[in-house]
């Protein structure tokens, strides 16, 4: 174990006397040399809990053991823990023979008079208390002294470990059975708690580490009691519940790690690290508050079994359970675009609302994706005759909604007569549908390989994996807009992206470490229109090594892959 101190140098030379001066005011005469010189050194990191280092401005007080009203305030002249200190205001001599002992505290306060040397507060406030104290002599002849800082507070750390399915999650943790108020002594360094327990509560990301800062229940280094202390963590809608014991040593940090089980079982162990003495702490187990499988609410990441049913993201699945899994939810919520969009389509344009009026729940995207890689929807060009699928779709008047990016007539661009944006639309189904029905037209069959490469291969999908009967839409191709809910944006400048956490853990739990690296998925919604060729959107995940989020219309002969998705 390292120690962990805060040196800095104290220069300070003779102080004259001087007559009612306020707890502010500390003048001499101003003879040269004699006036405090302060320059700080971290020798260690872990001296605050803000940063670790001392920051232009922070503010510490100096007593002098000769005069107790006196509280002069010195200031860090530069970041990162090295530099001088100066005096705000007025500084610091030193004056007679033999030794004059100084006290130094941290965070400065102007309260602190002759009357009052302590500092009230209160840990659930949210203020700054992790208080320093430091002491040490000079003499006239010799005005240069070390300060060693130590943290005169006890500082709890909570590691969270094995929390894969809630990481980057909010989460708020609360201590309670402890004191928060009490009151430091900036001249002794003293921590008095208060004898009330109370709650302290703070808020993080699962993954980081959650830390409390706390009076002592004992001033030294091992206390004869444990504390018995209540713990609640509340991630989303699941919370833990449990207790703990603690020392709260003076000066101590005490790290837990805190870890579930396969029964996702709470798991809370400690250990003393740093430059305190060492204290195991004992291991305890808390169950999670139970959920009601019947009221249970459907989030993303969840996996939808072949009978139907549908299990929590967070369930440690069995090889049983993982056979069962059709595929993974990524949209929660009603998919028809009659329904969530800002500007309802009609209900009689909404084909997954005519076809699948049941489906309002979300979207589910296939375990697997089809391992058959192929051109995309039409291998020869529909012209000739025969039309272009913007085209048919527009003179004929087809019931549906038409989810184009981009609308080509004459060379010009223009909007299709349903929708013009279609990039971020949430239309496969529909998309799907309208293929079929301009396929069917042109006398296309669906089994037809060489004809309509896309719907052969839905079809081939849909037959090796069916769904359960009157509970679905049915496989389909995705949109483009539903392709995009897979990934998030992480680096704007470099335009690289990743899996959306919750369904990258899912898929991983299922064995896909690689989820998306394939590159060029096909979806349903139509890139480019011209007069004599449809080029149908592909988007590119994976590249270079690393998830991107290329999108754009792709030539017929291109080779790419599929991942079928559903409506529930």
């Amino acid at each position: 174990m390292r120690n962990q101190f805060l040196y800095f140098m104290l220069g300070v030379a003779t102080l004259f006397g001087f007559a009612s001066c306020s707890h502010s005011e500390y003048e001499g005469k101003d003879i040269p040399g004699s006036k405090l010189q302060v320059n700080g050194h971290i020798r260690q990191a872990s001296t605050r809990v803000a940063d670790n280092q001392w920051e232009k401005d922070d503010a510490i007080g100096i007593h002098d053991s000769r005069q107790i009203n006196v509280n002069i305030k010195y200031a860090a002249t530069v970041d990162g823990g090295n530099g001088g200190f100066s005096a705000v205001s007025d500084a610091i001599y030193v004056m007679g023979d033999g030794e004059t002992q100084f006290m130094a505290y941290y965070p400065y306060s102007n309260d602190v008079t002759s009357e009052k040397s302590s500092i009230d507060f209160d840990a659930a406030s949210g203020d700054n208390v992790d208080f320093l104290w430091a002491e040490a002599t000079a003499t006239r002849e010799n005005p240069s002294v070390d300060f060693q800082f130590h943290h005169m507070m006890s500082k709890i750390v909570l590691n969270f470990k094995g929390f894969d399915d809630y990481i980057g999650e909010d989460m708020t943790v609360t201590l309670s059975n402890v004191a928060t108020e009490g009151s430091f002594d900036t001249y002794t360094g003293k921590v008095t708690r208060g004898s009330t327990p109370g709650s302290i509560m703070v808020q993080g990301k699962v993954g980081d580490p959650i830390s409390f800062i706390l009076p002592p229940a004992t001033t030294t280094t091992r206390a004869e009691e444990k504390v018995v202390i209540s713990i609640v963590i509340v991630i989303g809608e699941e919370t833990f519940r449990g207790t703990f014991v603690s020392d709260l040593a003076g000066s101590t940090q005490e790290n837990f790690t805190v870890s579930t089980d396969e029964f996702k079982n709470l798991t809370i162990s400690s250990s003393t690290i740093s430059d305190w003495t060492d204290s195991n702490g004992g291991t305890i187990i808390v169950t999670p508050e139970e959920e009601d499988p019947a009221n249970r609410t459907i989030a993303v990441g969840d996996f939808y079994m072949k009978d139907g049913t549908t299990l929590s993201r967070k369930t440690t699945l069995t090889a049983e359970q993982k056979a069962n899994v059709v595929g993974v939810v990524f949209f929660v919520g009603n998919p028809m675009p009659s329904k969530f969009k800002e500007n309802p389509y009609p209900a009689e344009s909404d084909l997954l609302l005519k076809d699948h009026a049941g489906c309002t729940h979300g979207l589910v995207l296939a375990k697997e994706a089809w391992p058959a890689k192929g051109a995309h929807f039409l291998d020869v060009e529909l012209a000739g005759g025969k039309g272009l699928m913007f085209q048919w779709f527009s003179d004929n008047n087809i019931p549906g909604i038409y989810g184009s990016r981009y609308a080509f007539v004459d060379g010009e661009v223009s909007a299709s007569k349903a929708d013009s944006k279609g990039e971020n639309d949430i239309l496969g189904y529909n998309n799907t549908s309208l293929w079929k029905q301009f396929a069917k037209a042109n006398g296309i069959t669906e089994t037809g390989e060489a004809d309509f490469i896309a719907l052969y291969q839905l079809a081939q999908f849909t037959e090796a994996n069916p769904l359960p009967e009157g509970k679905t839409s049915g496989w389909y191709i995705p949109s483009l807009g539903e392709m995009k809910t897979l990934v998030t944006l992480v680096d704007a400048d470099a335009k690289t992206y990743e899996p959306t956490a919750k369904v990258a853990a899912s898929f991983a739990k299922l064995g896909d470490e690689t989820f998306l690296q394939k590159s060029r998925y096909w979806t349903s919604t139509e890139g480019r229109i011209s007069k004599d060729l449809a080029q149908t959107m592909a988007i590119t995940y994976w590249k270079s090594e690393a998830w991107t989020q290329s999108f754009a219309p792709t030539n017929n002969n291109t080779t790419g892959w599929y991942h079928f998705v559903f409506a529930f």
